[in-house]
């Protein structure tokens, strides 16, 4: 029985014992009200003088992980608690927990949690609930512990381990393209001269000593700097929460800054969703978390199609720069802007996002078989399709070509 109900009950005795002036229900009616003013008095101590404090043990994590914190709770008040329960959420997908605590008389306890990242995002966990009872449990009142605390989730990454990279030199499989003809200005070793070699590689020193026309070998060095493009146009997306072309298209962004970073690229980022993100080039873990940072809020509500993107973005790129663009969108413009790039001596890419696999929409295979054509790597990721599968496949196919 609650203790409304319990009120009423008394009400109901008391009218009795007016109406039929018996001492037994006048008696009966001081009992029920010293009952509910001890219950009451109890639940409502029973969640007031509460120290409470919440520690993150990190504010940021990767969906697939988990946001890991302790809640302390301690009685100020000299007064015994055997029975709280403390409640947290917050804006966290997925997140809801609770725990019964028995601080008995100015205890202390530590509750551990932890909290399923399933979507990358800002979100707050807290503030935590205290729901407090008296013994005959008639009442349950809560008030509100500490302050909501934010914490940001990192967009999901796959291993891109034996992927090639942007400027690389490679050919064939799904990565359609061209020689690029780049040269790195490291030389490794030396071997016979072959036919077509420029004469400005042949190594003197080592034809004098072998009596052979020898040349120099050279590191298949990779661009330094690659710009990763990535589109937000609303327009062109199709899907819904994890199984869209936003989330394909931030996790493949993400997975190639990653690995870039990982293997000492610099790397810059640009897109315009909702927002405009723009992150200059760097390097090293900061960049990483400069990046991942900004694909974890970034929301594809833009208004810019990617082709005025890369055309806005000209007076920031040069040669020194290969670009990677990752789109779900069928538009040709985009696919001539790229080829502009690359005519201009910046190595370009592009990873096409299928649109028409996650709903009605035109497929960009057309603006594949086109980069096909003008000798721009390219591929084309489905619905459905493992993303570290496509990519790292991709990259061993043009090894073995």
């Amino acid at each position: 029985m609650s203790g409304f109900k319990l009120f009423g009950l008394a009400l109901m005795v008391g009218a009795l014992a007016v109406i039929s002036g018996q001492p037994a229900l006048f008696r009966l009616v001081d009992v029920l009200g010293a009952v509910l003013l001890v219950c009451g008095v109890w639940s409502v101590l029973s969640i007031r003088g509460l120290a409470f404090e919440r520690i993150l043990d990190d504010d940021r994590a990767q969906v697939g992980g988990r946001i890991e914190q302790h809640l302390h709770v301690q009685g100020v008040l000299p007064f015994p608690r055997i029975w709280a329960e403390i409640s947290d959420s917050g804006t966290l997908p997925g997140y809801q927990v609770g725990q019964v605590l028995d601080l008995g008389m100015g205890g202390r306890r530590s509750v551990r949690l932890m909290a399923p990242c399933l979507r990358r995002g800002r979100y707050q966990v807290g503030p935590a609930r205290v729901v407090g009872g008296d013994p005959l449990g008639l009442f349950r009142p809560s008030r509100r512990l500490g302050k909501p605390r934010s914490v940001l989730v990192y967009p999901a990454t796959v291993d891109l381990a034996g992927a090639a990279l942007p400027g690389t030199k490679a050919s064939g499989g799904d990565w359609r393209r061209k020689s690029w003809n780049q040269t790195s200005l490291h030389v490794s070793g030396t071997r016979e001269y072959r036919p077509g070699d420029p004469l400005r590689h042949v190594h003197w020193r080592s034809t004098a000593h072998t009596g052979q026309l020898m040349v120099k070998e050279f590191d298949a060095e990779p661009v330094g700097d690659v710009w990763i493009c990535l589109d937000l146009e609303a327009a062109v997306q199709r899907g819904e929460g994890d199984d869209s072309t936003e989330e394909y298209a931030v996790t493949i962004a993400a997975s190639f800054a990653k690995h870039l970073l990982a293997h000492g690229r610099s790397i810059g980022l640009v897109a315009r969703g909702a927002e405009h993100h723009l992150i200059p080039m760097g390097r090293g873990e900061r960049q990483l978390a400069r990046a991942l940072e900004e694909l974890a809020v970034a929301r594809a509500k833009g208004e810019i199609p990617v082709a005025d993107l890369l055309i806005d973005q000209l007076p920031r790129f040069s040669r020194s720069h290969s670009v990677l663009v990752v789109t779900p969108s069928p538009d040709e413009r985009w696919s001539a802007a790229l080829a502009g790039l690359r005519d201009r001596g910046m190595p370009a890419r592009a990873i096409l996002v299928d649109a028409s696999t996650f709903g009605n929409a035109p497929s960009p295979r057309a603006s594949f078989e086109w980069l096909d054509r003008r000798g721009i790597p390219s591929l084309l990721v489905k619905r459905g399709d493992p993303l570290s599968e496509v990519l790292v496949s991709s990259a061993r196919s043009m090894r073995r070509a």
